[in-house]
């Protein structure tokens, strides 16, 4: 590695464990490092009869390292954003250094040299069921810079941290920018109140989920083959191959009544249920599969982007999904529910209107994504470059 003096993890941590049970003082209200508020950069403020578990007491300045899924880069910096006593989850890692820079750990951690000695040792069976290892974590080197170095380090990587935020901000407007133009043309336009009320069923000509029970057993699957679609490729609300699994020729033809085609429109209907997708033009051969609704939308009277944009959007469409998978099973959706989703549907010249405008957003947000890759790219490589005493 570089050119500076190195130590490790254990030995520049002064952290004296130390935990409390804030269940004894149910009354006193805590300022609390979760790890579910690290997605929000936040923390809880909560009193201790709300919290379920023992946790450990922190201070300001302290780094998190998460235990739980070493693959998710989750590292936080204790910030103390009221005068509340400081408390984390015991599923982090808690360094405190005097002769370290908070910051400059924090980007350490997140590198790649550091996540990749966490991921290579994490023990468990897999998903959020790994964990990293504290005591070997505490064996890890810690390159140590002079202080101004690591303050300057921390400087330009938080510089370029801030253009990726940038980044992901133009993206997210442009989300809300659809968002807001359907609202617009299909909820509050005044001529909506004089649209024919239907029912999905109503703009569809073909409705079916994927194979359940023994029908596609995960050993099935492939190298490669006929694509089986499932979750992965519509969680974003739009399509995306994320992950594709495969079958063979001979396993499709019995399962070919699962077939999805070109425009049709494909729906979560478990785990987080609603989120939807249009399948693309120059998509291969592909079935369904058990967590998915795919609906062939009749183009007479329906654009299936605007009815993927419906189940996203429409919020007659989410508190109707949301009513009526209250209470069942993982919360999941079915072909009679989705059939009776009903709404007010515009007509097709403005729907078409819609779906070209989504067309020229998604091209911007295609331009912003590349950007975006590239940025996250040069990120690690910078990152790389800095631990390694290759930029100072």
């Amino acid at each position: 590695m570089g050119k500076w003096d190195y130590s490790t993890v254990g030995e520049i941590n002064n952290y004296k464990g130390k935990s409390i049970n804030p269940l004894n003082t149910p009354e006193t209200t805590y300022e609390l490092y979760s790890v579910p508020s690290w997605d929000n950069n936040y923390p809880e403020i909560i009193t201790g009869s709300e919290v379920g578990s023992t946790k450990q007491v922190v201070e300001k300045g302290d780094v998190l390292l998460c235990k739980i899924n070493p693959r998710i880069n989750r590292v936080w910096v204790v910030e103390q954003y009221t005068e509340l006593p400081l408390i984390a989850s015991s599923e982090w890692i808690i360094v405190r250094s005097k002769n370290v820079d908070s910051r400059f750990l924090e980007k350490y951690f997140q590198s790649p040299i550091f996540r990749d000695m966490m991921v290579s040792e994490q023990s468990g069976i897999g998903g959020s069921l790994t964990r990293a290892q504290p005591k070997r974590v505490s064996a890890y080197p810690v390159p140590l810079p002079p202080l101004l170095v690591q303050q300057q380090i921390a400087d330009v990587l938080d510089r370029a941290s801030a253009l990726i935020e940038k980044r992901k901000a133009q993206i997210e407007k442009l989300d809300l920018l659809v968002k807001s133009q359907f609202i617009e043309m299909f909820v509050t336009a005044a001529e909506a109140k004089t649209w024919k009320t239907v029912t999905m069923q109503c703009v569809s000509t073909d409705m079916r989920t994927g194979p359940f029970g023994s029908a596609l057993l995960h050993d099935e699957f492939v190298n490669e083959g006929i694509f089986v679609l499932g979750i992965d490729n519509a969680v974003e609300n739009k399509f995306s191959y994320n992950r594709m699994r495969y079958i063979t020729e001979r396993k499709y033809q019995q399962l070919k009544r699962y077939t999805v085609k070109p425009l049709d429109v494909i729906i979560t209907i478990m785990g987080t249920i609603g989120r939807s997708a249009v399948i693309p033009l120059d998509m291969p051969k592909a079935i369904n599969t058990k967590h998915l609704a795919c609906l062939t939308i009749d183009h007479n009277i329906a654009n299936p982007f605007f009815i993927s944009a419906t189940f996203q959007t429409h919020p007659g469409i989410r508190q109707q999904l949301h009513a009526q998978t209250k209470g069942a099973i993982m919360d999941g959706l079915n072909l009679t529910i989705i059939k009776r989703l009903s709404f007010s549907l515009p007509p097709l010249t403005l729907q078409n209107d819609f779906a070209a405008f989504m067309e020229q957003v998604d091209a911007q947000k295609s331009l912003l994504q590349k950007s975006l890759i590239k940025l996250e790219q040069n990120y690690k490589s910078l990152m790389q470059k800095c631990f390694n005493g290759e930029v100072f």
